[in-house]
This record gives C-alpha cells, sequence and structure tokens, in this order.
C-alpha cells in the first residue's frame, strides 16, 4: 500500500498516479518494509545530504527487459536551511560493481565561468555534448574513462536536468524537482535503459 501520510494533497495525488502508472508499464512490487536498511545505505549519498530530514515514503521494485531497480519517493527537508520540504522520486539500483563516486548534474552558467579558470569536472572529448550539458565530479579521472560506457553517456545527454550519483555500489537518479508522472516514467525507461542490474 501507499504511504502517503502528511504529504501535501498535490504530492499525494502525483505519487498516486506515478505508482499506478509504473505498474501498468512495468512488472513491479511494493517494498516498503526495507525502508529502514534503504534509509542506512543512502542517507550519506551526495544528492540527498543536504536535508537533514530524509524520510522513504515508498519503495517499489521495477523489473525491466534489461535491469532490476528501484522507484523510491522520498520526503526531504531542512528547516535550518529553510529548504521548503518536498518530496521527491528517485530512481535507484544496488549494483554488482563497484563505480566509486561520482556525481553527475546539470551544468550551469556559474560552471562556464568558473572552467575558464579552473576546470573542476570531468569532461570527454568523445562526447562533447554530454560535457556542455552536465557536469561530472569524480576523484578517479581514469577509473571514469574506463567504466562510464559510451552508452551510458548517450542515455544521460537524452535526459533534461538529471542528477545522477554512483557511491560504491548504489546508483542513485532524480529531477530534484516535484513529483509528476512523466518524470517518474522516464526515470523509470533511464534507469532500465543502462542497463543496471541490481542485486536481489
Amino acid at each position: 500500500m501507499l504511504n502517503v501520510l502528511g504529504l501535501e494533497q498535490s504530492d499525494k495525488d502525483a505519487i498516486r498516479d506515478s505508482f499506478e502508472k509504473l505498474f501498468q508499464k512495468y512488472p513491479c512490487e511494493y517494498h516498503n518494509e526495507l525502508t529502514e536498511s534503504f534509509i542506512n545505505k543512502i542517507v550519506d549519498l551526495q544528492l540527498l545530504n543536504d536535508y537533514s530530514t530524509v524520510s522513504i515514503k515508498n519503495i517499489v521494485k521495477v523489473n525491466s527487459n534489461t535491469s532490476a531497480f528501484y522507484m523510491v519517493s522520498i520526503y526531504l527537508a531542512n528547516y535550518a536551511n529553510r529548504i521548503k520540504p518536498r518530496t521527491l522520486m528517485y530512481g535507484l539500483a544496488f549494483m554488482k560493481q563497484d563505480m566509486k563516486n561520482i556525481l553527475i548534474r546539470p551544468e550551469t552558467l556559474w560552471d562556464k565561468i568558473t572552467d575558464i579558470f579552473s576546470r573542476q569536472d570531468i569532461d570527454f572529448e568523445e562526447h562533447k555534448g554530454f560535457s556542455n550539458k552536465y557536469c561530472l565530479f569524480a576523484k578517479d579521472k581514469e577509473f571514469v574513462k574506463q567504466n562510464l560506457t559510451q552508452q551510458f553517456l548517450d542515455e544521460v545527454y537524452k535526459m533534461d536536468k538529471l542528477y545522477f550519483e554512483f557511491s560504491d555500489k548504489i546508483a542513485l537518479s532524480t529531477y530534484n524537482k516535484p513529483i509528476t508522472t512523466a518524470d517518474t516514467l522516464k526515470l523509470a525507461e533511464f534507469m532500465g535503459k543502462i542497463g543496471i542490474r541490481g542485486q536481489e
């Protein structure tokens, strides 16, 4: 059953519709009983560490033709930093390969300006479209070059304003904006296309 207690009505409606459409498109099953273990594994990820409150509301396991992953709705807040409470949808996978720490986010105008003086992100000469659209941060450049496939870069490039993180054996993606059914289905399709075979 869906957990929408304490959420704004608009969030409740968006979550209900998003998961209903997800179940219509893919073989899915609820995994809400895993909430505590999921929190322990993902709460320290960069995509979540701006928030003092991280409350997983719903976990759905999705089995596509190529991948097994999860779609997760998470209630987030940080009252000290005046970040308004919000509920976001995430694509999540637990992987067999350790991907170290890689963060991908949309490139901003400020990023382009700072790149002139000191490049912080990793660019791909063979995929300039990706590098012009997204910033990729990682400590191990050689690992990134050897392990991020052209297919993966292509699929991220096709997405608009995607936030993505590899942390050890965890992959996490989101749009970092209020939940919509269209965005939920796009995230699920993306997680399936990049071919992540999550741990059972």
